[in-house]
């Protein structure tokens, strides 16, 4: 099966915390807090205790981070800047076991960042969400073709939630397919 760009887009996020230098601090705050908002709509969507769980240490050690990196800039500069690194070590370690855990749960947490992906506001790209619609069998080639717009045209539309919403309706009707499949 083909990778889904949203799962590559949530891979990305996490790659880039594990690869700025901890020297970087509000740059690596910058790319929390993005990938925070991702992790709150996949916690919110999954119902794997052993994923739920790393999450929640990735939050907690994320939440730590945030403190300490936001104190940076008071009097004590130097010493909340060593807190911080520290703080970034415990999160980098607590993403790579997430990472981990997605990397051999891939086909199943595609889904889970599919459909939270369709119930919820991640500033991806619409043409992330079509493109993954259509590698992932939840659009017949003929349906595809109406979304095959250019994608500065898809860019320009005034309300992509339309897009997100049509992907989770989307997404249902392949969940009933699917199920109607296996009880025939």
């Amino acid at each position: 099966m083909k990778r889904l760009g949203i799962y590559d887009e949530f891979l990305r996020r996490i790659d880039k915390i594990l690869e700025v230098e901890e020297e970087k601090i509000e740059k690596v705050l910058d790319l929390w807090i993005n990938l925070k908002e991702f992790l709150l709509i996949i916690r919110s969507s999954c119902s794997e205790p052993k994923l739920k769980k790393v999450i929640e240490e990735v939050f907690t050690s994320g939440s730590r981070f945030e403190i300490s990196a936001a104190a940076c800039s008071e009097p004590l500069k130097d010493e909340w800047q060593s807190i911080a690194k520290i703080d970034l070590r415990r999160l980098r370690e607590n993403l790579l076991a997430l990472r981990k855990i997605f990397e051999k749960k891939r086909e199943k947490l595609e889904e889970v960042l599919l459909e939270a992906f369709a119930k919820a506001k991640l500033g991806i790209s619409p043409t992330v969400v079509i493109d993954d619609l259509i590698e992932s069998g939840l659009l017949s080639k003929s349906t595809a073709s109406y979304l095959r717009l250019e994608s500065r045209e898809i860019e320009k539309w005034k309300n992509p939630d339309e897009i997100r919403r049509i992907a989770g309706l989307l997404f249902q009707i392949r969940r009933l397919r699917d199920a109607e499949e296996r009880n025939s």
